[in-house]
């Protein structure tokens, strides 16, 4: 097979783009597209000179298909997930992967049941920001335990600003019933599933969400989470979509220093990683140090990094050559269900009013979504 047939099934901005990177591809082809838009598949099916299909299943039956990239809204996800390994055909799903964790399990059950008939069926997630240069830079430093145990990770991103304007855009953003929440499911999935790759997924969750604080919304659009984990480690995420100027800052101090990242999503240039080294142990000061107010002694160090941030062009070339070449996948698309876990898990907090375990029984949650769609 020299290249790979694949079928674009949602045509919105992010369906589009995906379009516009397969065709810089030159081991993919852009065989069909589908749409719930008759006229919006009829104008891109003639500027790509690709098959128009007015049903995904339609798509799905196409044999010549090989592959699909869905990008529909979030909770038609997990549906076309499973006709589409049912049909045998490689998925790259669009994040999330799914409105919930319940809808999440039976995407990964029905992949692993048809692993069985074919083992080389590929599945994978748009989580393009793992493949940052900064991101990757970070957890090689985790990975290499530059900072020791590690005993606190806060993460500010509020700059994820939104106007009322975004929300009224498209009939299915902002409301429980189609896109299934807010900033945690939406603007900050891909700092979610960041999180979780750079630090494990914690024990506990304790999250303190607002619905619609700052925009006339059915979901939320600031959250404060609290982590704690087996190791001592506590961590911190804090989103909102209501803040301006925002923030994007993550710290993360273990005890032989602290690092300190900041992005600039418009000048990259300003990206920079900072590491303040301690010399000594500050778990090992602390019990030996005779003085009353010292303080351990320490180094800050600059941290380069490439700025290949290739977006979702990576992703897509990854995927296309793990099918054709059997190239390893960056993303696992079912690791989808961690970021799920933490985003329903902070919700679920804030609606029972308590500390949620993780991992929980994902009936409870859907139990809760199910009662907000319907309220």
């Amino acid at each position: 097979m020299e290249k790979l047939n694949f079928g674009v099934i949602g045509l919105g901005i992010i369906g589009l783009k995906h379009l516009n990177y397969l065709k810089e591809i030159s081991s993919a082809n852009i065989y069909a597209v589908c749409s719930r838009v008759k006229e919006k598949i009829d104008e891109t099916a003639k500027l790509y000179k690709c098959k128009p299909y007015y049903s995904y299943q339609e798509l799905l039956n196409d044999k010549n298909i090989d592959a699909v990239i869905i990008t529909t809204p979030h909770d038609s996800h997990a549906e076309i997930c499973i006709e589409a390994f049912k049909k045998n055909k490689h998925v790259l799903c669009e994040k999330p992967l799914a409105v919930d964790v319940f809808d999440a399990e039976k995407i990964i059950d029905k992949y692993n049941e048809c692993l069985k008939n074919n083992s080389e069926l590929k599945f994978s997630i748009v989580f393009q920001q793992r493949t940052f240069g900064c991101w990757k830079k970070i957890k090689e430093i985790l990975n290499d335990n530059l900072l020791g145990k590690l005993i606190r990770a806060t993460w500010i991103i509020t700059n994820k600003f939104r106007t009322q304007y975004y929300f009224n855009s498209a009939n299915w953003r902002a409301k429980w019933s189609t896109e299934g929440g807010g900033v945690l499911l939406n603007q900050v999935s891909h700092e979610l599933d960041i999180y979780q790759w750079l630090l494990g997924m914690p024990d506990k969750i304790r999250a303190f969400c607002s619905f619609g604080k700052y925009h006339e919304i059915e979901v939320e659009d600031e959250v404060t989470i609290y982590f704690t984990y087996k190791n001592d480690l506590i961590g911190h995420f804090i989103a909102s979509t209501g803040e301006a100027p925002g923030t994007n800052r993550l710290e993360i101090t273990g005890e032989n220093g602290k690092l300190v990242y900041e992005h600039d999503k418009i000048n990259l240039s300003k990206n920079k990683i900072k590491v303040f080294k301690n010399k000594i142990s500050s778990l090992n000061f602390i019990k030996d140090s005779k003085e009353m107010f010292g303080k351990p002694e320490y180094e800050i160090i600059d941290i380069q990094f490439p700025l290949d941030n290739n977006d979702h062009k990576a992703v897509i070339e990854n995927f296309t050559n793990a099918v054709l070449n059997k190239e390893k996948l960056y993303i696992d698309g079912r690791d989808g269900i961690n970021s799920l876990y933490l985003s329903n898990g902070a919700v679920l907090s804030q609606l029972e009013n308590e500390t949620i375990d993780i991992p929980f029984k994902s009936s409870r949650y859907r139990s809760w979504l199910n009662k907000l769609k319907k309220a």
